[in-house]
């Protein structure tokens, strides 16, 4: 009895590994490009390859990309000849654009799009509203009335729309543009003493773990609440935290990246995600803020901290 059930499976999971390299085309390596060690980028990843690993069963190879030695990178890469690659983020994305033109790209964890016109470029695109997350922190935050923003030309885009919905709601921006991350300590003493709360920018070159343990030591020191960009962010000492669920990201960029380079491959669909975002809250840290959080706010976060 039990051979005679076992005999069908094994012939379906054949069937379905034939369909993945026969009718769609062979996906034998996957390299992986990060922005980011970020717990984001990391859930974003881990969603990618399991949903992958569905349909193909690919070698994964991965990789974080920095400002030095992008060449060897390259080409360490190129040696790997991967039939799949991933960008998450947007440094990764504008290196793998450059390196490799003629790959089948993969893209998430960035704020603009590539659009419809790239063949062989698809991906999902994050775009919380900012005026979104500001209008939700002011029912938090009624008498806050400056922002402080630190951003490169990473994040520039995301930038001009903090200001933007910033106007829109009778808030003073106080921005501070730099290079990369050397420049974060001297930029956020620059402007703490200025600012009511401080929002995080989705930008590798600003946020790494150096700086934003030091952005959430002076938040207490100078009693400025943090609008994160996680749980993971909100879990380590900001106020609230606007966000998607990074992994079910990964997982539609896969799904997303089989329909468009293996389009006779049949994708399930009901396990798509349909990329939504919510919020998760520290109750700690708002009462070392002497903010009181409404129960409204608190059964309307899909986490929360501090209880």
């Amino acid at each position: 009895m039990i051979k005679r059930l076992i005999y069908p499976l094994l012939c379906v999971c054949f069937m379905m590994i034939f369909q993945a390299s026969i009718l769609g085309g062979a996906v034998n390596t996957v390299c992986v490009i990060s922005s980011s060690e970020a717990e984001p980028y990391k859930l974003a990843v881990s969603g990618y390859k399991n949903t992958i690993g569905k349909y193909f069963k690919p070698v994964f190879f991965d990789y974080l990309i920095t400002d030095q030695d992008q060449g060897s990178l390259a080409v360490e890469i190129t040696k790997n000849n991967p039939d799949l690659i991933l960008a998450a983020g947007t440094k990764a994305l504008n290196f793998a654009k450059t390196a490799f033109p003629e790959k089948k790209i993969s893209y998430c964890m960035v704020l603009t799009g590539e659009g419809s016109k790239n063949d062989n470029i698809a991906g999902v695109v994050l775009n919380i509203p900012e005026e979104y997350r500001l209008v939700e922190t002011k029912k938090i935050l009624p008498s806050a009335g400056s922002l402080g923003v630190i951003y490169s030309d990473s994040s520039l885009k995301q930038f001009e729309n903090i200001k933007q919905a910033c106007e829109s709601n009778d808030i003073r921006i106080v921005g501070v543009k730099i290079e990369g991350e050397a420049g974060f300590e001297k930029a956020l003493d620059k402007i703490e003493d200025e600012i009511d709360f401080f929002i995080m920018t989705m930008d590798s070159n600003v946020f790494s773990p150096k700086t934003i343990q030091y952005l959430f030591e002076e938040s207490l020191d100078d009693k400025f609440p943090v609008i994160g960009l996680s749980s993971f962010y909100t879990k380590a000492g900001a106020l609230i935290s606007f966000e998607y669920n990074y992994y079910d990201v990964g997982a539609d960029t896969a799904r997303l990246a089989i329909e468009k380079f293996f389009p006779l491959i049949p994708v399930d669909k009901t396990e798509a995600a349909v990329t939504k975002y919510g919020y998760s809250v520290n109750v700690l840290v708002a009462q070392r803020f002497g903010i009181r959080l409404t129960q409204e706010t608190i059964q309307g976060a899909s986490e929360v901290f501090g209880k």
